[in-house]
């Protein structure tokens, strides 16, 4: 028997589930999963995924599952069908699971995540632990902020279920803590977002976990009076199985083993655990393994130290690598560089480097015009030796809180290979567990064309955005012709390749992404192509828009000359309404800040007379494209119909009512 079911019934009136807009009881969730279940007619044991986005189905799912006795597998909804195919070479799906009763993916720190399975009996110790640490009563509230597909968020509903409490969600984790609760879960950067957040300094417990926290945050925090446990779990031990005490001095530190579970420390400082939480087994390859102990402990690759305070993680082993005949843990130098006022959060990993073997570089969040400063104050942290060899700055979204897994280290690797190949500026934003967007924008912008867009995107997409030669960051002495910049477009997004990423352009952005599907068809998963010229079939035509284009911007090189010819430019048919947008002075505003010198170098690059016919690319490609124009830019709505006229199934055409050429402005 299910032991969690008893619980439903013990609490039966109070509030289990409660939202912005919801409160239902034990016995209400209770009636839901039995619906749920009486559908269910798979055997026993079978493994089966559940891959919801709303955490109350993830919820109802498995307790359904487990009711006609499956096993539930979590899976993140927005999963990419890469991982996807991954995650399922490594779980048999459909298949009889032979021990445990819930299987959750790690985070894939050192490769593709394993199957991790728990049964009741882990799962029911663990959170007695952390409820009994904690004293975590009936009728309390835990703010769910953390995925649950991670044992991390999915904990927080089975604590909450065996202490008749209530777990308190939202579409988005800043909106949960809008609610006043006792419980919050939270990753540093989390916090580090929420420190203004007067619902912290009156809720009991504030439990940080996932990844290292800055010894900055935690004095910010503790000033505040935010009641700051600081804990040390993993997907094997069912999420935590240490905490500290209240507001603990220092970030290191871990503290001591909750009920059921002990901490030691082996000959090479190894973390080595005993726990009744541990897993029972987990798969690889399809194939189920179970724990590998060491005299019945479970040894870490986390380095640790014990004193009066507990435990202290050190950073993992299987990190430290040698740069030049240095050892160089890569949390000393992350350590470092979270110390700094410029810096949010920090990521470093190895490369190889011909010279040393391996060397370190960086990802920090962080405002890229305060990286030379940044670079400066890092010299008196680190000897030279640990300096990165590059840092890499961009804006990122809270999921880079959790623990880091391959595809960020991949990430990471790539973008160092890119910043040495490529000669175009770039800016980075959004989420990294999330989809890659690449972002070309038209003739006379830049990287800050999308910022609205950015804003919109950011906790979907992990979003890169280039500034095309001639424009914005990217000079136009960096490139000879379009060839070349192609080259160069091609070996960035070749180096992304691994993580499928979707090609979005506007105009002569857009122009780029089509000749790249055209010269490596399928190098995008997807294209959203906006107002794109398809191309000039006609030499003469190719002729004549070519001496059009080099003198077009010819007598513009002052301020008033410049917007003289930025005005009647957005006078022409293909731009009809852009001059009543609110936000068209701005717009010239930012455009005033180009060099017309350089816009007319870039064009003469990228004009249109140099670019292939990609109809054809139309016509053959396999690839998703979306294509869009307004209905009144004449000429691209004509073009936009033609291509809808060839009536491929994998392309969609969008004609936008009430828009011009500048749809996404």
């Amino acid at each position: 028997m299910n032991p969690f079911f008893d619980f439903f019934e013990l609490f039966s009136s109070k509030i289990f589930w409660q939202s912005p807009k919801t409160s239902l009881t034990y016995t209400e969730v209770k009636k839901t999963i039995d619906s749920l279940a009486e559908h269910i007619t798979l055997p026993e044991r079978t493994l089966v995924a559940i891959q919801e986005e709303n955490p109350f189905d993830v919820l109802t799912h498995v307790f359904a599952l487990w009711k006609k006795g499956c096993v539930p597998v979590l899976i993140a909804a927005d999963t990419p069908a890469d991982m996807m195919n991954e995650l399922e070479a490594q779980v048999p799906f459909g298949e009889e699971c032979p021990e445990g009763d819930l299987v959750f993916f790690s985070s894939g720190s050192q490769g593709t995540p394993k199957g991790i399975i728990h049964s009741l009996e882990t799962l029911m110790n663990s959170a007695i632990a952390t409820n009994q640490f904690y004293e975590l009563e009936a009728g309390e509230k835990w703010g769910l902020t953390l995925p649950i597909h991670h044992t991390g968020g999915f904990m927080i509903l089975l604590r909450c279920l065996i202490a008749g409490a209530t777990i308190y969600h939202a579409d988005k984790w800043r909106d949960v803590l809008k609610h006043p609760c006792q419980f919050y879960s939270l990753v540093p950067t989390q916090l580090q977002d929420s420190l203004s957040n007067e619902n912290l300094n009156t809720a009991r417990v504030v439990l940080i976990g996932g990844s290292a926290m800055a010894q900055d945050l935690l004095d910010q925090a503790n000033e505040k009076q935010i009641p700051i446990y600081l804990s040390y779990g993993m997907t094997e031990t069912a999420a935590q199985i240490t905490s500290t005490k209240k507001n603990p001095p220092h970030s290191t530190m871990a503290g001591f083993a909750l009920p059921g579970s002990e901490i030691l420390l082996n000959e090479d400082s190894k973390i080595a655990i005993k726990s009744n939480a541990l897993m029972v087994g987990q798969y690889t390859h399809g194939i189920f393994h179970e724990p590998e102990l060491d005299e019945g402990w479970f040894i870490q690759k986390d380095i640790g130290e014990m004193n009066e305070n507990g435990l202290l993680i050190k950073g993992r082993s299987d990190r430290i690598f040698i740069s030049g005949g240095e050892n160089i843990n890569p949390l000393t130098i992350e350590k470092a560089l979270m110390e700094l006022p410029q810096v949010q959060s920090a990521f470093v990993e190895a490369v190889d480097d011909p010279k040393f073997g391996k060397v370190p570089v960086a990802l920090i969040e962080a405002d890229e015009r305060d990286l030379n400063l940044i670079k400066e104050e890092l010299q008196f942290k680190l000897p030279k030796y640990m300096l990165p060899k590059e840092i890499i700055p961009f804006t990122w979204d809270v999921e880079r809180g959790l623990k880091p897994d391959q595809r960020l280290k991949n990430l990471l690797i790539n973008l160092y290979e890119i910043k040495k190949e490529v000669h175009f500026h770039f800016e980075m934003k959004g989420t990294l567990s999330k989809p890659i967007l690449i972002m070309l924008h038209g003739f006379m912008g830049n990287t800050k064309e999308w910022d609205s867009l950015v804003k919109e995107l950011h906790s979907e997409f992990f979003l890169l955005t280039i500034d095309l030669p001639g424009h914005g960051k990217t000079d136009s002495k960096s490139y000879s012709s379009q060839d070349e910049f192609l080259n160069d477009l091609e070996s960035f997004v070749s180096l992304l390749s691994v993580h499928s990423p979707i090609g979005l352009g506007y105009s002569m952005g857009g122009r780029m992404l089509l000749q790249l599907e055209k010269r490596r068809p399928g190098l995008f998963s997807k294209l959203i192509l906006e107002s794109v010229h398809p191309g000039i079939n006609n030499s003469e035509e190719k002729r004549e828009r070519l001496e059009k284009d080099s003198t077009l911007l010819d007598g513009t090189f002052t301020t008033a000359k410049f917007r003289d010819f930025l005005e009647s430019w957005y006078s022409l048919p293909l731009f009809k309404g852009i001059k009543e947008h609110p936000l068209y002075e701005a717009m010239i505003k930012a455009k005033l800040q180009e060099k017309p010198s350089e816009l007319q170098a870039g064009l003469n690059l990228l004009s249109t007379a140099h670019q292939e016919d990609c109809f054809s690319v139309f016509e053959q490609t396999q690839t998703p494209i979306l294509y869009m124009a307004g209905v009144d830019d004449q000429k691209f709505a004509q073009f936009a119909r033609d291509i809808e006229n060839l009536g491929r199934s994998n392309i969609r055409v969008q004609i936008a009512s009430g828009c011009s050429h500048n749809i996404h402005f």
